[in-house]
Parts: C-alpha cells; sequence; structure tokens
C-alpha cells in the first residue's frame, strides 16, 4: 500500500493554510492523501454467453498496475451458490439479462443476504435506456453500463473500491483524521496521551460511535496516537474510519500516510 498526497487541497505547502470558523475555534486542513490498497482484487464475472466472460476476463487480468483475480459464473444461481460456499468479492460484474436466473434478481438476493460489494450491471447495446435504468433501480445495483465495457472503464470501477480518502484537520483541543471510502458507515474512536505520564506513557482509545468489536480499529488509533505523541504532538485524536474494508492492509496504508505526512 501507498499513500499519495492529493493534488487539489492536500499538500502540505497549500493544505496548511486553509481554515474555517467553527463553533469552538479555528479549523485548519493540514493534508488531504488518497491510500490504495495493493494486493490482488477478486472480482466476479457472472455472464451466460462464455464470449463475455473470457473477454471480460482478459482485460482485468491484464493490467499492469492492479493484480486482478477473475472468477466466473455462468449465470446469477452460480453467482448466488459461490457466496453461499463462502466466497467474497472485492466487485462482482454481472449481465443482467440471463437465463436460470437473471441478473437483477441475482443481485436482489445477494443484497437480501447482506453483500454489500460493488455489483456492476452490464446491459446488452440494445437495450432501451428506460429499461436499463428501470433495472438498475430494481437491482440494487451500485452502477449499470453498456457492453463492452472497454479497459479504462473497468479500471475506473475497479479504483473506486480500493482507494481510501484520508483527510487532516486540527482543531484548537485535538487532531480529527478522516477516513472514507465511498457507501461506507463510520467508525469514530477518541485516542490520548494519558496525562501525567512521562515514562512509559500509556494511550487510552475508546469507540464513540460504531463497531465496537474490531480491535484492528482500534490499534490503528493507538498506533496514529503514539506516533504523534512521540513526534511532539500533544492533543488528542479524534479519528473516523469510514470504511467497508477495514482489512489489515487498509489500516496500514491508512498508518503510513498519515505518519508519512506528519504536518501537526
Amino acid at each position: 500500500m501507498k499513500g499519495r498526497s492529493s493534488g487539489d487541497s492536500g499538500s502540505s505547502s497549500s493544505g496548511s493554510n486553509k481554515k474555517a470558523k467553527t463553533e469552538t475555534g479555528d479549523v485548519r486542513r493540514i493534508g488531504r492523501f488518497t491510500v490504495s490498497v495493493e494486493r490482488a482484487l477478486k472480482v466476479l464475472i457472472v455472464a451466460a454467453d462464455d464470449a463475455i466472460r473470457e473477454e471480460c476476463k482478459a482485460t482485468l487480468t491484464h493490467f499492469e498496475d492492479l493484480e486482478v483475480v477473475a472468477h466466473t459464473a455462468s449465470n446469477g444461481f452460480e453467482a448466488v451458490n459461490l457466496h453461499l460456499n463462502g466466497e467474497s468479492y472485492r466487485t462482482i460484474f454481472v449481465v443482467l439479462e440471463m437465463p436460470v436466473r437473471s441478473g437483477i434478481t441475482a443481485t436482489r438476493t445477494l443484497r437480501g443476504m447482506g453483500v454489500n460489494t460493488p455489483i456492476v450491471g452490464m446491459v446488452r447495446e440494445e437495450v432501451d435506456d428506460g429499461d436499463a435504468a428501470r433495472a438498475f433501480e430494481e437491482g440494487s445495483l451500485t452502477e449499470c453500463h453498456r457492453m463492452p465495457l472497454n479497459a479504462d472503464q473497468l479500471k475506473t470501477i475497479l479504483r473506486r473500491g480500493i482507494d481510501t480518502d484520508v483527510v487532516l484537520c486540527a482543531y484548537d483541543d485535538h487532531f480529527m483524521v478522516i477516513v472514507t471510502q465511498i457507501g461506507a458507515m463510520g467508525t469514530i474512536l477518541h485516542a490520548r496521551k494519558e496525562e501525567g505520564v512521562s515514562i512509559n506513557p500509556t494511550f487510552n482509545v475508546s469507540v464513540i460511535f460504531g463497531k465496537r468489536d474490531e480491535p484492528m480499529m482500534v490499534a490503528c488509533a493507538r498506533q496514529l496516537i503514539e506516533h504523534m505523541s512521540n513526534s511532539g504532538a500533544s492533543k488528542p485524536l479524534v479519528l473516523s474510519l469510514g470504511l467497508k474494508d477495514h482489512s489489515m492492509e487498509t489500516l496500514k496504508g491508512v498508518i503510513s500516510a498519515v505518519t508519512q505526512n506528519s504536518l501537526w
């Protein structure tokens, strides 16, 4: 993983001068970065047509800057069974018009099973715009495109699922790190160095809102406050994690992006 600075607002040279007045005083946005997960992305291609499956698979697995592992299913029934057997995917590409079980029916079933993975509908060019729009709404799809999807479209879709925005803000009495992935619910943590402890200091981390059974999130907050404290910062940290993917790889990337750009 690596963090890269966003050019529009978050570099240390420009972001440090942006201030906004709040009820509690000045807030200064001191950095904005994008963290990319650099590991194999497992995707599922669901299409009855062998040619569509193979063409899509060939495109997805030949990106130089993304490692993609593509699984295939010939209909919606197979796609649902894969999830029932414990498989999970970063992104699902599904053709909407299929025999046995259509892409719309399969998507509804997967959503009913609690699958929040981005599901990208693919429709043939001859499908009417109104029919495509209804299919999108009825199927709870993340997005919908006409076939064939080219390499740039596929790469953009995959990037939406792996990029994480990190925003650093400084308030009068605390620092805030906001971490977001599109469409994800948040967990908010508060981390601080215990007062009056100078030798072998201890740090307190508590969950203010959201998931309380994610020890890796707590570990992420603790590592950040320890680093900030060792860098001379005395303010506590509020960490907002709006993550679909809170795997160790993603959290390590967040820690790396923040600690490598120590702007406090």
